[in-house]
């Protein structure tokens, strides 16, 4: 079965007056290989519909004024993808220059069969420009190398990607501004999919930005966020094994999070800047590396659910920092703390039965080292303790039982 190809092209060309605000434009076809354009230039409260059933559809939205709507849907419904073709395809863009807009773009394959393994990879970009602007972007049972982006500059934006049930997704989203936020979950995925957040703040002094990853199935994923300027905050929640989480960040109070429940996950943490907080949960075997450059910032790891072999690297330059470790459950863990600095601290225990070992390393004035090993009771063996304290002042306190 073969379906002709259309091609539409519609153009709404609009003042800049009242009287020529509230255009709307709706299409609705059914079909292979069709093509979409539609503009509309000038003019707020203006709207466009598009929807594209069927498979390898093409569409292009372009606005300009405020309080503007663009919508795009690509789906397949068809119940026997080797009849029908190949259950997506799809490849869409909207771009938007004004204030208060929204687009959203919906890439679906439904029915019997969720998506076919060959050539079901579907495209999906939202490029806006102005202030309080709104992105979404769905992909939906589309199993091979979908692509998901969204590009914000100005402030006060929200960007969402959603891809569920894909393999070897990539999604995307960069914002340049203040008061942003950014959040991309990749749900029951199957494997190697990536997403990735970059937000910019220019100015020292106010609020940054929010971004979140979720990464709740699948294996060899990888997520990475990254920030600049004050106040900012980024997670990221991986529930797959072999994961990998990368967290960048430069400028004062910002907050890093990251939690990898499954085995043989990578995280590492990098914070320029004062007054900053890092926060990681893992399972068994991980390797986390972090490292704060400024004053008064704080790093937390707390692994209590007896998680084996894991290996903690902190290195911290500054003033007043705090390093707190709990390997309170799990055997062969290893923890590194070095810290250049005065007033800083480190907080180290571990609760395991065997083969646990700490190196500190603190070089200033008046810091201190608390450690404890086997928390639990007289149990412990082949526990091993290297702390190197360099300056005046400082105190070291080791408890091995």
């Amino acid at each position: 079965m073969k379906i002709k190809s259309l091609v539409l092209a519609i153009s709404a060309v609009l003042c800049t007056t009242g009287a020529w605000a509230d255009n709307n434009v709706t299409t609705n076809t059914s079909g292979n290989y069709n093509t979409l354009t539609a503009s509309q230039q000038g003019g707020d409260g203006n709207s466009i519909s598009i929807t594209q059933s069927t498979d390898n559809n093409q569409s292009s939205v372009s606005q300009n004024g405020s309080s503007n709507a663009a919508s795009v849907n690509q789906y397949n419904s068809f119940y026997y993808w080797w009849l029908y073709g190949n259950n997506g395809g799809g490849s869409t863009n909207i771009s938007q220059t004004g204030t208060s807009n929204t687009a959203s773009i919906n890439q679906d394959t439904t029915g019997w069969y969720y998506g076919n393994a060959y050539n079901t990879n579907s495209n999906a970009s939202i490029n806006q420009q102005g202030n309080a602007n709104a992105g979404t972007i769905g992909q939906y049972n589309q199993l091979f190398n979908n692509l998901a982006s969204i590009n914000q500059y100005d402030f006060g934006n929200n960007a969402s990607i959603l891809q569920y049930y894909g393999n070897g997704d990539n999604a995307g989203i960069t914002q340049s501004g203040y008061y942003n936020s950014a959040a991309i979950t990749q749900s029951s995925s199957v494997n190697g999919n990536t997403a990735s957040i970059s937000q910019y703040n220019p100015y020292s002094w106010v609020n940054g930005n929010t971004a979140s990853i979720t990464q709740d199935a699948g294996y060899g994923n990888n997520a990475s966020i990254t920030q600049s300027g004050y106040g900012n905050q980024a997670s990221i929640i991986q529930e797959g094994t072999y994961s990998t989480a990368t967290i960048n960040q430069q400028g004062n109070n910002n907050s890093a999070s990251i939690s990898q429940t499954a085995n043989n996950s990578q995280a590492g943490i990098s914070q320029v800047g004062d007054s900053n907080s890092v926060t990681i949960q893992q399972a068994n075997n991980a390797s986390p590396q972090i490292t704060q450059s400024g004053s008064g910032n704080t790093i937390t790891i707390n692994n209590q659910l007896w998680n084996n072999q894991n290996t903690q690297y902190i290195t911290q330059t500054g003033l007043s920092d705090t390093a707190n470790i709990n390997q309170s459950g799990g055997t062969n863990n290893y923890a590194s703390v070095t810290q250049n600095g005065n007033y800083d601290t480190a907080n180290i225990v571990q609760g395991g039965q065997e083969a646990d070992s700490i190196t500190v390393s603190q070089t200033g004035d008046s810091n201190l080292a608390t450690i404890n090993q086997d928390i639990y009771g007289p149990n412990g063996y082949n526990d091993i303790v290297n702390v190197t304290q360099s300056g005046y002042g400082n105190t070291a306190t080791i408890t091995q039982q």
